[in-house]
């Protein structure tokens, strides 16, 4: 009977772990969106933000948002725009470039940059500033949620 039991026990675990195996082959991680500029800074005439996308496959759309408040003030698909800058480890990095002209009005900024990978799932990243005609603006506040534990 033990024998049974011991030879059951050996057969289940052999067929559980190259199943784990493939599993942990294939993890896909989330694209790293990155900013070039930091959180709160002043813009006063014609300025370029850069940044970079980081993950194993190019994005199959990229596109970001400029809002002030519950307004949008410009959109832009730039998904044919992004450049292959970096590749190791089996993660590439695409550069992109968005320009803004000194006639956006002045207010308090956020850009946000969506990236959809292949498999449907779509990420993003805001980044907040100002542009300032001299006047009083009202604070920004962007809350990071890259960490899934995290509470705010």
């Amino acid at each position: 009977m033990k024998k049974h039991i011991s030879l059951i026990g050996l057969i289940v675990f052999s067929l559980i772990l190259p199943s784990s195996n493939v599993s942990a082959n294939t993890t896909d991680y989330s694209p790293i969106i990155s900013f070039d500029k930091t959180q709160g800074m002043i813009i006063d005439s014609t300025t370029s933000i850069d940044g970079y996308i980081e993950d194993e496959e190019k994005p199959t759309s990229v596109w970001w948002t400029l809002f002030s408040e519950s307004s949008i003030i410009y959109s832009d698909i730039i998904t044919d725009k992004i450049t292959i800058i970096n590749s190791s480890d089996n993660r590439s990095k695409w550069y992109f470039n968005i320009l803004f002209e000194s006639e956006i009005i002045s207010c308090t900024c956020y850009l946000e940059i969506y990236v959809q990978t292949k498999t449907g799932q779509i990420f993003n990243k805001v980044l907040s500033f100002y542009i300032s005609d001299g006047n009083e603006l009202a604070p920004a506040l962007v809350i990071d949620k890259d960490d899934e534990n995290s509470w705010y």
